[in-house]
């Protein structure tokens, strides 16, 4: 599934669900989210951990599709 399209669904439901706030852990920085399921409009909280930036050394190789279950990081040539 491409990383665009993914959206947490409802932990009771599992309809689709929106964000309804945003903030960022303090702690962490993480970025947490406060979400609402569109069926049933039960509230529920994710958890997106901060990125990382990769060594300048690698480069990214792509797979078919280009979805990250597909990535390799190699050594630049």
């Amino acid at each position: 599934m491409p990383l665009a399209n993914f959206a947490p669904s409802c932990p009771k439901c599992h309809s689709k669900s929106k964000v309804v706030n945003n903030l960022t852990d303090v702690n962490s920085y993480d970025l947490v989210r406060q979400r609402k399921c569109a069926e049933c409009g039960h509230c529920f909280y994710t958890r997106q951990k901060r990125e990382e930036l990769l060594d300048s050394s690698l480069r990214v190789k792509w797979g078919q599709g280009k979805e990250m279950k597909n990535v390799r990081l190699l050594p630049k040539k």
